[in-house]
């Protein structure tokens, strides 16, 4: 029986009941009625795989392609990382799942057997061979900038503003070296994330009120110091 769902984006891959174990022997020739067997839980694979990763997809950040849906998008920069690797994950268990003996002896016959549906699973499997190393890759990058968004979120106003350089210098390492948020359509939202918290912070500790009086000077100096 092969069950998705219950355990998540991970799901369980295993060999529906219908499937004879004579269809997985490799000194077996893969007759017509073995084929459609396995052609018929190749089906039922194809349709994990593509549930397991719209499920994994569906909590990631709403700047990763073709996801977002089902889930909000992050409104820190700490929830793109918690995102991240949630994803990280889901993906990497399915894929494990993916990676069984079972599935492994059922494409070989059906590539033994001429058959176009191993093409298909082949393709799925490289699908989240792919977006399981990119999750994987943002994970490990926005782990490194973990701490400084950290202090920008708990640390006093003072600890946030000496912070900024070396955020913004870790920020400029991901670019350079992380093979995908050195694009805009990435690196652009979670700086907004960034500056949005910066915004936060300043509204939640400096009354704005008071700096427009006459003496504005020591009092935003005096609200920077109790910040």
């Amino acid at each position: 029986r092969l069950s998705v769902g219950g355990g998540g984006a991970s799901g369980l891959l295993a060999l529906p009941d219908y499937v004879r174990p004579s269809d997985l022997d490799r000194g077996r020739e893969v007759d017509d009625a073995a084929a459609k067997r396995l052609e018929k839980c190749v089906e039922w694979w194809l349709g994990a795989i593509a549930r397991g990763i719209v499920e994994a997809s569906s909590s990631s950040s709403s700047s990763a392609n073709g996801t977002g849906a089902g889930s909000p998008a992050p409104q820190t920069p700490l929830e793109e990382v918690e995102l991240w690797r949630r994803r990280h994950s889901a993906l990497s268990e399915l894929r494990e799942r993916a990676s069984s003996p079972e599935i492994e002896a059922a494409s070989d016959a059906l590539r033994r057997a001429g058959s176009p549906s191993v093409r298909r699973l082949d393709d799925a499997l490289s699908e989240l061979s792919r977006l399981a190393d990119e999750a994987a890759d943002n994970t490990r990058f926005l782990s490194t900038l973990e701490r400084h968004f950290r202090t920008l979120r708990d640390g006093s106003l003072t600890s946030v503003f000496k912070a900024i350089p070396s955020l913004v210098d870790a920020l400029r390492m991901v670019w350079t070296v992380s093979r995908h948020y050195n694009r805009d359509e990435r690196m652009v939202p979670l700086m907004e994330l960034v500056a949005a918290q910066l915004v936060d912070r300043v509204r939640e500790k400096v009354d704005h009120r008071t700096l427009l009086r006459a003496d504005s000077g020591s009092v935003g100096d005096a609200q920077l110091e109790r910040a």
